[in-house]
């Protein structure tokens, strides 16, 4: 066998994962949107997600890990959003502000992804929820991002404050 031969399963088996991966997470997406983290279940993503509790922990091997997955995943969508937004309007201080409309206005064809956030932010207010550093540290980069922002166009005579 030669390593073109080879090779080739490997890459069909990494799409095959990939989509399997994605799958999971959609369906995990609905799951903690509509039940949270506590109550949504490894069996009920599994079912979700058309496969076996074994298959699951196969891709994820803790709740944790799969929660961790579907908000990064929810981070990766929501940015790849506010990226091209920003690209359109072009990279100002103003447009940064402006383009953060781009995710929540996405969110609305996606009524899966806003519930999810709504559910999990709100449960991790605790401090022992898993995603509760998560949350905390997102708001405080988000913050922190957007004070500079502001900053810069009271600065450039865009903002005015009173």
């Amino acid at each position: 066998m030669s390593v073109t031969e080879t090779a080739k399963p490997a890459r069909r088996s990494y799409a095959k994962s990939a989509a399997i991966r994605e799958r999971i997470l959609e369906a995990c997406v609905k799951a903690f949107g509509r039940s949270g983290f506590y109550g949504a279940t490894m069996k009920d993503i599994a079912a979700r997600a058309e496969m076996s509790h074994t298959g699951l922990l196969h891709h994820f091997p803790t709740k944790e890990s799969l929660l961790q997955a579907v908000l990064d995943y929810r981070d990766e969508r929501s940015t790849a959003v506010w990226q091209a937004a920003l690209d359109r309007l072009g990279a100002t201080p103003e447009n940064t502000v402006r383009s953060m409309l781009a995710p929540v206005m996405a969110n609305e064809l996606e009524p899966g992804l806003a519930a999810l956030h709504a559910s999990l932010s709100a449960e991790a207010t605790t401090p022992d929820h898993p995603a509760h550093d998560y949350f905390r540290n997102r708001y405080q980069v988000f913050r922190g991002y957007f004070e500079e922002r502001f900053e810069e166009m009271a600065a450039s005579g865009e903002l005015v404050t009173t």
